[in-house]
């Protein structure tokens, strides 16, 4: 009977991925159609362009993450992205630096439009999820 009962788990397991994957499916193909949608209203810059695409958030890709956070912070407030962003990310530490600024900008965006959110840590941003 052990291993009918391997087989089930491993059935399980492999369900379970499939769902997840199906579910991390949905959520990049919405995330584009947002981000496509937004481009109507607002510019976006040629190195965005160049890195957008359907399946961009299927994987981590902190290239892609660096462009559509420049994206939307400049579509939230082109000023205060001014004010709290250094863009033109030159080193690696100018891109710690912005990562940073993002999780302190959607914290304060989060408390001053008491969007309910939980507290971003950098952590959420290096490993999402």
């Amino acid at each position: 009977m052990e291993p009918l009962n391997n087989l089930n788990k491993v059935e399980s397991s492999s369900s379970t991925l499939s769902n997840y994957k199906d579910k991390e499916r949905q959520l990049s193909e919405s995330l584009f159609r947002n981000l496509h949608v937004m481009q109507r209203y607002h510019e976006p810059s040629p190195e965005f362009l160049q890195i957008f695409e359907p399946h961009m958030f299927i994987k981590s890709n902190a290239k892609a993450f660096l462009h559509v956070m420049h994206f939307i912070c400049n579509c939230l407030d082109a000023v205060e992205f001014n004010k709290r962003f250094q863009w033109r990310l030159l080193k690696k530490t100018s891109e710690a630096r912005f990562r940073t600024n993002c999780v302190d900008y959607m914290n304060h965006l989060n408390e001053i439009h008491q969007l309910g959110l939980q507290t971003l840590k950098l952590s959420n941003i290096h490993i999402p999820g």
